[in-house]
């Protein structure tokens, strides 16, 4: 379980057999990215005294998971995969947002109202 905000190593742990695809700088500028989009969407607890802001495992599993997220998309940068069969094409579209991210997030989640 991953305490306070994940660093660099939680989200190298997390990505597991992946890591190894992308160049540490690359998931450095990830996770800051994708950190920083996660704290204007989501209100997490205030920080200490120390200024020293507090992650719920929910929403740091959940930016491990936007990181991840984020990698995998680069892969396919038009959101479309192509299959072709002797019977048919497919095309199958990646989705700009990940459900698991949104149920994790949920109860964090900034409510815009008007």
């Amino acid at each position: 379980m991953i305490v306070g905000v994940p660093t660099l190593t939680d989200v190298e742990e997390y990505l597991a057999d992946t890591a190894g695809s992308w160049e540490l700088h690359v998931i450095q500028n990830v996770l800051a990215a994708e950190q920083s989009d996660q704290l204007a969407r989501v209100k997490l607890p205030a920080a200490d005294a120390d200024g020293n802001q507090t992650y719920p495992p929910a929403p740091a599993e959940a930016l491990c998971r936007r990181v991840a997220h984020n990698l995998a998309a680069r892969g396919n940068p038009l959101g479309v995969q192509a299959t072709v069969t002797d019977v048919a094409a497919i095309n199958t579209y990646v989705p700009g947002s990940d459900a698991e991210v949104r149920r994790l997030e949920g109860p964090w989640r900034r409510r815009v109202v008007g």
